[in-house]
């Protein structure tokens, strides 16, 4: 079964988050981040939602 970009972008900022190089809580372009993941500003921006909850 192959990864969603939603999954794709949840994995990478929760890594972020694990290794501390993004802060819980802090802000950030969701632009940025998905073109340092590869992927449009939507699936991080619903990585992002699913985080929160």
């Amino acid at each position: 079964m192959s990864v969603t970009l939603k999954q794709r972008a949840y994995r990478h900022i929760r890594s972020r988050l694990i290794d501390g190089s993004l802060k819980p809580g802090s802000r950030f372009s969701l632009v940025a981040m998905a073109k340092e993941i590869g992927t449009s500003h939507i699936p991080v921006r619903e990585a992002v939602s699913q985080l929160r909850t």
